[in-house]
């Protein structure tokens, strides 16, 4: 049983700097311009309960179940997600310097003999892609993989629209062997989380050690600033039983609750 200064240092080393909540005195409690999506961060030592409820927030069956015929008809494949809509206008930077990147961060952790998914907003833009669909010849663009081979069964979802088939590519990237996605991406985040709960209902020697736990990008995300970033996956520099007080990255500590996904957000449910 941890002392009351062992769990006060540990919740400190949680906190990392952020305001500590405690039990608000109003019945609605407001948290304006927070991310709950990102969850880990904000609940301190949850009870199992707490975990059991979330895992009931689930996507509809039709839904889930469509992605996985997609998946089992693609076979076993790597996943990545490239988002470039919002990164072409908040991160200008050299389009050539950010393919480097990315093709650096795939030829990491990626086999060139194994079949590529590549999941984005702008599958128009295959200029951008052209080097890494070279080095990685069996490829195939997740959407429109879909639209070819599964337009039918999509069709005879509950609902379609654009939120809809983006879901169904989250869910599909989902079920990848490996995965990077984009820095800053709650898309890319939903898929790690996705890979780390799949994984951890599946028997140990279905993966890599350690694999699942290590959440992959496409590149560093940050332009000019210092980050210690290797194999696509940042790595930790510090101490601290959470991992985002060993990995250090150069915003402040409240935006690394929408920034990514941490490893926290899932347990083992029994």
């Amino acid at each position: 049983m941890p002392t009351a200064a062992e769990m006060l240092a540990r919740l400190n080393y949680f906190a990392e700097r952020r305001p500590i909540l405690v039990d608000p005195p109003a019945e609605v409690w407001h948290l304006d311009r927070l991310n709950l999506g990102y969850y880990s961060r904000f609940f301190f030592d949850p009870p199992p309960g707490f975990h059991r409820i979330i895992e009931r927030v689930e996507i509809a069956a039709p839904y889930c179940e469509f992605a996985a015929r997609i998946s089992r008809s693609l076979g076993e494949f790597g996943a990545v997600h490239v988002r470039l809509t919002d990164f072409r206008r908040d991160h200008p930077r050299r389009e050539d310097e950010y393919r480097a990147e990315i093709l650096s961060s795939l030829r990491a952790v990626f086999d060139p003999a194994n079949l590529l998914v590549v999941s984005t907003d702008e599958p128009e833009s295959r200029a951008f892609f052209a080097g890494i669909l070279a080095a990685f010849p069996k490829h195939v663009f997740l959407d429109e993989f879909i639209v070819q081979e599964h337009a039918a069964d999509f069709r005879t979802l509950p609902f379609i629209d654009e939120t809809a088939f983006g879901l169904v590519c989250n869910l599909v990237a989902g079920h990848a062997r490996r995965f990077a996605g984009t820095p800053g991406s709650t898309f890319t985040g939903m898929i790690h989380r996705a890979i780390l709960r799949r994984a951890l209902a599946m028997p140990k020697s279905r993966w890599l050690a350690d694999e699942p736990t290590i959440f992959r990008f496409i590149g560093r995300g940050f332009d000019t600033k210092p980050v210690s970033f290797a194999n696509a996956a940042y790595v930790e520099t510090r101490e601290g039983p959470f991992s985002w007080n060993r990995v250090d990255l150069p915003i402040p500590s409240g935006a690394k609750s929408w920034y990514r996904e941490w490893p926290e957000a899932v347990v083992p449910v029994v």
